[in-house]
């Protein structure tokens, strides 16, 4: 599994210093880097993305992480005031979408005052120790992140919820016996059923998403453990397989998800 890092540094040099190191630490095997940007808050509290890099797929979740910030803390001093309500939403839906805790949110946005610099960057690591050391070094503290699974959540019960709702309006579309009421009823269950039609459609481009982006990603530890030491190509597979693992769970259960729901409207 995944986790989203911040590195909040004191200038932007050691920014940049940041970034170097999570490079070395990378091809040393000490981690697997996905993605960076560096950003900084300017003094009158707008975010700006200074540098960036991502191929494809692989920086799916760092850039969706950087614009929520850019959206949520990008308006004056003060973070979110001034902004308006659709800039909000949007910005915590792309929060949302790559599945970040509010105390991640409170800690970054804390550490990201006006006039700070910080690295954000998606990872995989078998322990933190190695990136602490070398964050402590360039004077910088690192807030963690593991990526959660809340859409696929989400997506799972809203699918449950509307296939539901489709099967008690056609139970009581059955035991209705006046033909007004009929007509209403059937008016309903074709609202419901466009409803999961919608669901479905979401979860579909859900997991197409999701298998892209772990593909790229077992590609890039793939990639990282033909040239490493035997040592440290035992720990990168242990990464794979883990992420792996993690991918069948979360797909299995969305796919069982979507075959119900499928069901549930040719009934």
């Amino acid at each position: 599994m995944s986790k989203f890092i911040v590195i909040s540094v004191p200038t932007e040099q050691k920014a940049y210093d940041a970034v170097e190191a999570l490079k070395d630490l990378h091809a040393d095997g000490s981690l697997t880097l996905y993605g960076y940007a560096v950003v900084q808050r300017a003094a009158d509290g707008k975010m700006v993305v200074k540098d960036e890099w991502g191929e494809g797929p692989l920086g799916t979740g760092v850039g969706a992480l950087v614009g929520g910030f850019v959206g949520l803390l990008g308006g004056p001093v003060g973070g979110a005031i001034g902004l308006g309500a659709g800039s909000v939403a949007g910005a915590l839906h792309d929060l949302f979408e790559v599945g970040v805790s509010d105390d991640f949110l409170t800690s970054v946005t804390r550490k990201l005052a006006p006039g700070n610099t910080a690295v954000a960057a998606e990872i995989s690591e078998d322990w933190i120790t190695p990136l602490d050391l070398r964050a402590e070094a360039l004077g910088a503290s690192v807030i963690r992140e593991t990526r959660m699974d809340l859409v696929d959540e989400r997506i799972g019960k809203r699918l449950d919820q509307f296939k539901a709702e489709v099967a008690q309006r056609k139970k009581e579309r059955a035991a209705a016996k006046a033909e007004k009421m009929d007509a209403k009823l059937a008016n309903e269950i074709s609202e419901s059923e466009e409803k999961l039609r919608a669901e479905l459609d979401k979860a579909h481009a859900r997991m197409e998403r999701a298998r892209q982006e772990t593909k790229a990603k077992i590609d890039a530890l793939r990639a990282q453990a033909s040239k490493a030491t035997p040592d440290v190509r035992r720990r990168i597979e242990e990464r794979i397989a883990d992420m792996q693992s993690d991918d069948n769970q979360r797909t299995d259960k969305l796919e069982q998800a979507y075959r119900l729901s499928q069901q549930a409207l040719r009934a």
